[in-house]
């Protein structure tokens, strides 16, 4: 059992909410005809590096765990991530980056208000799985229906992974899924079109 606890906590680690936004702009960067060497950076740099020197420095100054457990605690990681990830946006934006490298940067801001919003008043989400789920459709995007179906079998194991180690319900990580899939799905294959539609762009 000792063992499957230590292999649950490596899973966990190596796909902290900090961490997992990196995996799925190497994946863009791997399979997106166009993008250069300078967005990956840019895009490194503000959905994953400053999220990571941020939360290492806050769970230092405030003794929290490596996972930040405790709901209340999450505040200002969350306030950090959604500044972080708009500056990224508009970043990608300036420099011309192609659709859907921009568009999972967006798409990681909107997904940070919307747990923040459920962490603040419903219930601690799973942010491993969330990170997870919705970027999953980013692949579909990319790569189709199978690497989709893939990275959500994933994502489920990463859930099982936080309910194992207790540190979420199964109804924290159906949440995360529930909200992010819908959410991201929206944005990525619908905001285009409600944009056009509503300011001409």
């Amino acid at each position: 059992m000792a063992t499957f606890t230590k292999f649950y906590r490596f899973v966990s680690i190596m796909m902290v909410p900090q961490v997992s936004p990196l995996y799925f702009f190497l994946a863009l960067f791997s399979s997106v005809s166009g993008m250069t060497i300078i967005e990956l950076a840019v895009s490194i740099l503000f959905a994953a590096f400053v999220e990571m020197a941020y939360s290492a420095a806050y769970i230092r100054k405030a003794g929290a765990d490596i996972f930040v457990t405790q709901r209340r605690k999450r505040d200002s990681i969350f306030y950090v991530s959604i500044a972080s990830f708009l500056v990224g946006f508009l970043a990608l934006r300036a420099l011309d980056a192609p659709y859907i490298v921009s568009t999972l940067m967006l798409a990681y801001f909107i997904n940070a208000i919307a747990a923040f919003l459920i962490n603040t008043f419903f219930d601690k989400v799973s942010i491993h799985v969330w990170n997870i789920s919705g970027p999953s459709v980013v692949i579909l995007y990319v790569l189709g229906v199978v690497p989709f179906v893939i990275t959500l079998i994933f994502a489920a194991f990463v859930g099982y992974s936080r309910i194992m180690l207790h540190h979420h319900t199964i109804r924290q990580v159906a949440l995360a899924f529930l909200v992010s899939l819908p959410l991201t799905y929206l944005i990525v294959f619908y905001l285009p079109i409600i944009s056009h539609a509503l300011f001409g762009i």
